[in-house]
């Protein structure tokens, strides 16, 4: 049996010490040794992998968060754009309904009808023409079908962006198409424009709305045509378009009142007055003094009671305001 001898030497004085080791022995402990260090290795190297993907996926995760944060603020952005058009459409109506246009463009690009009504006061008050009610917003067209966790968040998230963006433009296209239009209807009507109301007839806060009520004073249902503007007694009241005063005086219930005819079918009222500054077949124009809010008449406090009558039919006052 072949052996290694390994002999110690502490001092010259010690004695020596000799070790007899199999040489077989020797071989199994280095290969055990090797063995040991090819483990070490390979775990360091997937320790390194494994910090190196944490240390990506950190990354990925800081990434993600950033593009939530920006797909949400594009998203309010998309949102506040959604509401300004809402608005620019509303105003846009106004404009016809005062320039006596047709309807304003949708996105659909039809054309959308500026009212209905007509007929004799009775229970549901037929004489009144309501509101416009714009056309609600188109809903997001669903995606198409797909296995569950086919389709990532993130690339749902860009989809309905991608459909946002193409509404906004196809918006922003008819938008511009009905404006155009609304400039050529536009033409030669400044006489009409200076004569239809278009501005608050007094500063203050609308206490009561147009259409159906309960009267403060019955407490029955009852149709209110026009808006309570409630104001400080004294307060300003103007004339809201050029035209002339064909009343101005008492008038039952609604005490001190002006009446102005400003052609095109249309006249307005202003009631509860506590002073009046015009006499009848006075010309007046926009934003001319004409009385001032009190409180005469049947009423529960200073407000001024503004009416506007088309073609003999009481409509909503708020349609002939664009500020």
């Amino acid at each position: 049996m072949q052996e290694y001898t390994v002999m110690i030497f502490r001092d010259h004085s010690s004695p020596v010490r000799r070790y007899k080791v199999a040489r077989e022995r020797v071989k199994r402990v280095a290969i055990g040794a090797g063995v040991l260090a090819l483990l070490f290795a390979a775990v360091m190297v997937d320790w390194v992998r494994v910090r190196s993907d944490v240390a990506e996926l950190d990354a990925l995760r800081v990434e993600s968060a950033e593009q939530r944060d920006q797909i949400a603020a594009f998203t309010e952005k998309m949102g506040e754009l959604d509401t300004r058009f809402a608005r620019l459409y509303e105003f846009e109506r106004k404009v016809r309904v005062i320039a006596n246009l047709p309807g304003a463009v949708a996105e659909t690009g039809n054309t959308t009808p500026d009212g209905v009504g007509g007929g004799e006061e009775g229970p549901e008050d037929r004489s009144i023409v309501r509101d416009d009610v714009a056309p609600a917003a188109a809903a997001d067209e669903p995606s198409e079908a797909s296995a569950p966790g086919e389709v990532s968040a993130r690339a749902a998230w860009h989809d309905e962006l991608g459909r946002d963006a193409r509404r906004l433009l196809e918006a922003t296209e008819a938008r511009e198409l009905s404006l155009s239009d609304l400039v050529e209807g536009l033409r030669g009507k400044s006489d009409q424009l200076a004569s239809t109301p278009s501005v608050w007839p007094a500063k203050g806060w609308v206490t009561s709305g147009f259409g159906r009520r309960v009267s403060p004073f019955t407490g029955q249902p009852q149709t209110h045509k026009g808006l309570d503007i409630a104001a400080e007694q004294g307060t300003s009241i103007v004339a809201p378009a050029r035209g002339r005063v064909t009343f101005a005086g008492r008038k039952g219930p609604l005490g001190n009142a002006v009446e102005i005819d400003h052609g095109f079918g249309i006249k307005t009222l202003y009631g509860h007055c506590d002073a009046i500054h015009v006499k009848r077949g006075q010309r007046v124009e926009r934003g001319q003094w004409i009385a001032a809010v009190g409180s005469s008449g049947r009423s529960t406090g200073p407000h001024l009671h503004y009416g506007i009558h088309k073609d003999g039919r009481a409509v909503d006052p708020k349609k002939y305001i664009l500020d």
